[in-house]
């Protein structure tokens, strides 16, 4: 136990010996105006449902009937079909959103980054539908729609009312000083993304998708403060469950196949399985957080006096030239725990 607690208190004073008051000015940085960001979420899905003509007796009697096969029959019959739903979500905005940098012995870390990717502008969707049905002939028109192969159909277009990224897991900073108070910066961020999007009047939620978005930049801190530049990328395919509920009854306007240059108005039901959701993000982000005081005793910079700040000192104990030296006699000593003392806590 001794020599493992020997250890871990050497890597605390390897840690504190790097030049900790450069990193003052990190805290809390909020994403700015300025920042951009594009984002296509491609939701692929199959569904199962029927359609049928929008003919009722009473509000609609000129409108289509179906029925099976390629003659005869009667009513307006629903027709069974299969079919493959392509739902494109695509953003273009200024993103906004927070995240913290925070320092221990380790090292620095980006903690409790939220972005909300659409910064308040909706998206839009856009969806296509490849269906194989059965063969079927319509009334009002006068068609027919022969089955087996399968054709694609153009979806009215939908919105993307919610975006959001919430990181989920450490994410280590890596830094390096390029010139005084300029550092190159990388980390790769956790995040569970969460969607919600509606086309055809079926509302598609998403939560809990898992993802990374790697942030690669420059981070300058002056005494004013510190701005942190970084382009961001993320590109992932998650599985989708099957939805719990259908649409019903959605317009649906289909060209004619035999003979062509007519249109049938239909109604499309049907309900949603098991799919997949691809997100590619890409993204430029400026983010600044105000100069944090500095106090001394503060020797994790995890903004309060604590047992963090004990441990580094106690590992620099008779150390020179360390930033544990608080009361500036050449030494880290009894002076110097005296004033860490008085400091606790703040």
């Amino acid at each position: 136990m001794a020599q493992h607690l020997k250890q871990a208190l050497a890597l605390a004073a390897i840690c504190v010996v790097l030049p900790i008051e450069a990193h003052a000015g990190v805290g809390t940085f909020t994403i700015d105006g300025s920042s951009t960001l594009s984002s296509t979420m491609t939701v692929g899905v199959p569904v199962t449902g029927t359609l049928k003509g929008n003919y009722d007796a009473t509000a609609n009697p000129t409108g289509t009937q179906t029925r099976p096969g390629y003659f005869g029959g009667s009513g307006n019959v629903p027709i069974p079909y299969t079919a493959a739903t392509e739902i494109v979500m695509s953003v273009n905005s200024a993103p906004d959103g927070s995240y913290a940098l925070v320092q221990d012995v380790i090292g620095y870390s980006v903690v409790g980054l939220s972005m909300d990717l659409l910064g308040g502008t909706p998206g839009t969707v856009a969806s296509t539908i490849t269906v194989n049905w059965n063969s079927f002939h319509t009334v009002a028109p006068t068609a027919i729609f022969p089955g087996g192969a399968p054709i694609a159909l153009p979806i009215e277009n939908g919105s993307i009312t919610s975006l959001l990224a919430v990181q989920n897991g450490p994410a280590p900073m890596t830094m390096l000083e390029t010139a005084p108070g300029v550092y190159t910066v990388n980390a790769v961020v956790p995040v569970a993304m969460s969607y919600v999007g509606s086309v055809m009047g079926t509302v598609y939620k998403g939560t809990g998708l898992q993802a990374a978005i790697a942030l690669n930049g420059t981070l300058t801190v002056t005494s004013a403060g510190s701005t942190l530049v970084a382009d961001a990328s993320s590109s992932e395919t998650v599985p989708l469950p099957a939805a719990t509920t259908g649409f019903v009854d959605q317009p649906l306007a289909v060209p004619t196949v035999i003979p062509a240059g007519s249109t049938a108005n239909l109604l499309m039901s049907g309900l949603p399985g098991a799919g997949t959701a691809s997100t590619i993000i890409t993204a430029h982000l400026v983010s600044t957080a105000p100069a944090q005081p500095n106090n001394p005793a503060d020797l994790d910079n995890d903004g309060i006096v604590g047992g963090g700040d004990l441990a580094v000192l106690l590992a620099l104990w008779g150390h020179v030239g360390t930033a544990a030296d608080l009361d500036g006699d050449g030494v880290v000593a009894g002076g110097d725990l005296s004033i860490m003392l008085g400091a606790w806590g703040s």
